[in-house]
């Protein structure tokens, strides 16, 4: 997963499209996991990917492993989404 976020940072969308198809169900998974409604968990797994893309070059594998990195960028997607958070706590 890290070469796939490496990748990403320089551009490679083929394989950033990749590591989606590979990392986007695990999110959206660990999202119902926590109580939300598979439609919510889908749309913020899509935009924690794109949060992924956006932010790939900040990522720094020598801190801390690809997965638990793009696992964050989740969390900071679904704090940020009111209803998420509705959902969740409900």
């Amino acid at each position: 997963m890290d070469a796939g976020i490496l990748a990403a940072a320089a551009g490679d969308r083929s394989r950033f499209v990749q590591l989606v198809e590979l990392v986007a169900p695990k999110m959206k998974a660990y999202l119902i996991h926590h109580g939300l409604a598979p439609a919510v968990a889908e749309e913020l797994a899509v935009e924690a990917m794109i949060e992924v893309w956006r932010r790939a070059a900040a990522f720094d594998p020598s801190k801390q492993r690809g997965y638990v990195w793009m696992i964050q960028r989740l969390r900071d997607v679904a704090v940020r989404d009111g209803r998420a958070l509705t959902t969740a706590q409900s």
